[in-house]
């Protein structure tokens, strides 16, 4: 065997090794993404779950009610209460809205946190007033996809206070 025989097998064996290398990684990165997804999807919805166990605890439940039909109906001290409240909930569906954008949440996950978006923020006329008063404080392409979402939006088939109705008739039995 001769030098250059032995060259171009050693070309062949480092092409086939930076082939594998290549295929390794890709396998790799896709399991990566997954376990980013994952916890991406893992986390949001703990942290709106506990926002929702906290308000329910803590008469923010009660706030929210009054708040469906607009702020007129609640104290100085109780539209503060709201306001914390709606501004850590929006936050949370902020952080969910960016990561959808950037790939991290899947379609079918983001589709149901815009439905229950909608059908609590969107339906709320106190919530939609907190918005316009606040909105500065978000992300302009989070700002950009709530103000593209029409208040009268009733693409849920439910709103805020027709839940509350339900609720209350369900456990009347």
């Amino acid at each position: 065997m001769n030098w250059e025989a032995i060259g171009a097998i050693a070309e062949a064996v480092g092409a086939l090794a930076v082939v594998v290398t290549l295929g390794y990684l890709a396998v790799q990165m896709r399991q990566n993404t997954r376990s980013v997804r994952a916890n991406v999807e893992q986390q949001i919805a703990g942290s709106i779950s506990v926002s929702l166990n906290s308000a329910s605890s803590t008469g923010i439940s009660t706030l929210w009610i009054k708040a469906i039909e607009g702020l007129d109906k609640l104290s100085e001290d109780e539209i503060g209460q709201l306001g914390f409240f709606l501004l850590a909930y929006l936050k949370q569906f902020e952080q969910a809205f960016i990561q959808y954008r950037s790939g991290n949440l899947s379609e079918a996950s983001w589709e149901a946190l815009d439905w229950q978006f909608r059908a609590t923020v969107m339906s709320s006329k106190g919530a939609q007033h907190y918005w316009h008063l606040r909105q500065d404080a978000f992300h302009k392409m989070f700002r950009d996809y709530v103000n593209g979402i029409p208040t009268d939006d009733t693409s849920t088939g439910l709103n805020a206070l027709q839940l509350v109705k339900d609720v209350k008739e369900s456990g009347a039995d």
